[in-house]
């Protein structure tokens, strides 16, 4: 049951109300979207630094990478980064690969593998390896 003041109140809310809705609505001012740039142009060349930055959030990967470093060099590894797509490093296959895959990522690549395709336990980046054949030398795909 209501009192004579709470049912006048009532409608003056009401009435307050019916006002608001009929009243425009003033848009919030809101941020233009930010257009993100590309912070390496499509036709430039990677550099082994933004690789290694981009391999060292995890902990497998850079341990790979930077061992491959150690054992083909450092001029292996600035090639090959320098002729990679935007989207895969393609590495140069050496006699130490297997043992460091498998150091690396507790996969066993064995002789007789023609191809074989993996992803790191931890951050779920794809590799790929390809056996030698009469027209390609065994490679070593990770993508970048």
């Amino acid at each position: 049951m209501m009192t004579e003041n709470q049912a006048e109140l009532a409608e003056q809310l009401e009435l307050a109300l019916a006002e608001a809705s009929r009243a425009p609505r003033i848009e919030k001012p809101r941020r233009p979207k930010r257009q993100g740039a590309r912070k390496r142009p499509r036709n430039q060349p990677w550099q082994v630094e933004s690789v290694l930055k981009r391999f060292s959030a995890c902990g497998r990967c850079i341990y790979f990478l930077l061992s491959y470093q150690s054992m083909a060099g450092a001029e292996v590894l600035a090639t090959a980064v320098a002729n990679s797509n935007d989207e895969w490093l393609q590495l140069p296959w050496i006699d130490q690969m297997p043992t460091l895959v498998e150091k690396s990522y507790g996969l066993s690549i064995d002789l007789g593998d023609d191809y074989v395709e993996a992803i790191c336990p931890l951050c779920q980046r794809p590799f790929v390896y390809n056996a030698a054949t009469e027209e390609f030398a065994a490679d070593f795909q990770m993508v970048v």
